[in-house]
């Protein structure tokens, strides 16, 4: 009989609020990995964390807890400016690391650590979400096969409220987690700048990762360029196409409108304009349903990532299939079929009594052993 190999052992550096939502109990109730310690400095939080979590291995120093040869691997989620010093160490002793994003404040240190991975041959994944959705999957595999044509055109947008977790407005009571969160992101200096290198970052991921393109120049609009709240960019990517990522903080958030991401691709010369849609994330299947849309999350079972074609009179980012707004039966008039264009909608709820910046969970756990 095979013995199965015994289970990852991880440990989490900057056990705090986003870790105690995502990470720990995705390790906790995955069969190839086992929680087994736990590193934050406030004392009393962490003894919280290690309760919740049935962890009786704690730190209040993160080089004790790679020093401590219980450890396989570490999870980082401490704040961005320390990313470097955590990942370093872990990585110099021979850990494996899933590092949260950014991958660093300074892109330079971030290439040192990817260095240092291949020279050690150890693991390091920077928790992006976009290369683990399956929408992202499928549209990525549609334009690798030349199924839509050539890019042209991408855009990415993100709509929502973190204005909490920036420390610009009370969290509430209902916030998800174990501990609340220590509000770093509302120090530049900390977060390594405003929303568009934290949250911001999956758009980007999104876009690139989905197109399989590189970024040839970039400019940026942005209200704040040291601490920002919303950015508007302009992308050239490497083939010519443009792209225009958008990111907002709605000043108020409410159960009528959840934090939403919308990725919009055109393209041109070979197909005609039938565009696929998918209204399919976490969270509304149910409002979905109730508004007569034609949201693939009600159509599958609320699984994401189901594209389908939908009229020209479906309003992109609508989510309710193009009904009038007055009358939920009556249909919008079709537009005559283009001749020389397609497009692709993805649209991605979160749920809508969060306000966290972060919008769909993903922890990847690999036994790279």
């Amino acid at each position: 009989m095979e013995e199965r190999p015994r289970p990852l052992r991880l440990g989490v550096i900057g056990a705090g609020w986003f870790a105690s939502r995502r990470h720990c109990p995705d390790v906790a109730d995955h069969p190839e990995a086992e929680l087994v310690a736990l590193c934050r400095r406030d004392e009393e939080q962490l003894a919280q964390m290690a309760r919740a979590f049935a962890v009786t291995d704690t730190y209040t120093d993160y080089a004790e807890l790679i020093g401590s040869g219980t450890v396989d691997g570490v999870i980082i989620c401490s704040p961005h400016h320390l990313h470097f010093e955590h990942a370093r160490a872990a990585l110099d002793a021979g850990l494996h690391v899933l590092l949260e994003k950014p991958i660093t404040v300074d892109p330079e240190e971030g290439r040192r650590l990817v260095a240092l991975a291949g020279k050690t041959g150890r693991a390091l994944v920077v928790a992006q979400n976009p290369p683990y959705w399956s929408h992202c999957r499928y549209l990525r595999d549609r334009l690798r096969r030349g199924d839509l044509g050539e890019i042209e055109g991408v855009s990415i947008n993100w709509v929502g409220n973190a204005l909490g977790v920036l420390g610009l407005e009370p969290l509430p009571d209902s916030l998800p987690g174990v501990v609340k969160p220590t509000l770093f992101r509302g120090d530049a200096a900390q977060n390594g700048g405003g929303f568009l290198v934290d949250g911001g970052s999956h758009l980007l991921c999104e876009l690139l990762w989905c197109t399989g393109l590189r970024v040839a120049e970039v400019s940026a609009h942005m209200d704040n360029p040291d601490w920002d709240l919303r950015v508007a960019l302009a992308l050239t990517l490497e083939n010519g196409a443009l792209g225009d990522p958008l990111q907002h903080r709605r000043q108020r958030h409410t159960r009528q409108a959840p934090p939403q991401s919308l990725l919009r691709l055109i393209r041109y010369r070979r197909h005609p304009g039938i565009p696929l849609r998918s209204d399919g994330g976490r969270g509304w299947p149910e409002r979905a349903r109730r508004r007569g849309g034609v949201a693939a999350a009600a159509d599958a079972g609320g699984q994401p990532g189901r594209l389908r074609p939908g009229p020209w009179g479906t309003r992109a980012g609508r989510g309710d299939g193009g009904s009038h707004r007055r009358d939920p039966g009556r249909r919008l008039p079709r537009r005559p079929q283009r001749t020389q264009g397609h497009a692709v909608t993805i649209r991605r709820f979160a749920a809508a009594d969060s306000s966290s910046c972060d919008h769909t969970p993903t922890s990847p756990i690999v036994n790279t052993r």
